[in-house]
């Protein structure tokens, strides 16, 4: 049984991304392998995770093609990713999926389907003002602040994937 968390940790914009010390406050805390992945772009940042974090995390940003990286997702026991590609390959795979929204918002449609199964999911929003200030996003926040996926705490995303990790779902 594959228990192990996988981590899509890009995303194509900026402001859909999770500041990176957010990531490695996750991963810290996971009492599971984490799987990090992403493309080349995310290399660099996926290394910083894995170096911050230790052994109980390998990266694999940058390495493996759009399948591989679906492959992995397939395997996983849990799901955490942005608003991305990946999320909706997860979906279709019925992962549980833990999804992070910055300056986009569910609202507009592009959450994970699952057709009419029940499979767990959570999206994880921090509603400020601002938001959505695009509905595709930005290299970074338009006003400066962040607030959206700054103020995402990483607690909150550990006690989802912990109780799904602990329970029949993982």
């Amino acid at each position: 049984r594959n228990n192990f968390v996988a981590a899509a940790i890009g995303a194509q914009h900026g402001t859909k991304r999770l500041p990176t010390e957010k990531l490695i406050a996750i991963c810290k805390q996971l009492d599971r392998h984490v799987v990090l992945l992403g493309g080349d772009n995310d290399r660099e940042t996926g290394e910083r995770i894995a170096e911050a974090v230790g052994a109980h995390v390998i990266n694999l940003c940058g390495s493996l093609s759009i399948n591989e990286s679906a492959a992995v997702v397939e395997k996983a026991a849990v799901v955490l990713t942005h608003d991305t590609g990946l999320m909706h390959i997860a979906a279709a795979y019925r992962k549980p999926i833990i999804s992070i929204w910055g300056n986009t918002v569910p609202a507009f449609g592009m959450t994970p389907y699952y057709g009419s199964d029940e499979v767990p999911h959570e999206l994880l929003e921090h509603k400020v003002w601002c938001r959505p200030c695009s509905k595709i996003g930005y290299d970074r926040c338009p006003i400066g602040h962040f607030s959206c996926m700054r103020k995402i705490e990483p607690e909150k995303v550990l006690t989802i994937a912990r109780q799904w990790l602990h329970s029949s779902i993982g």
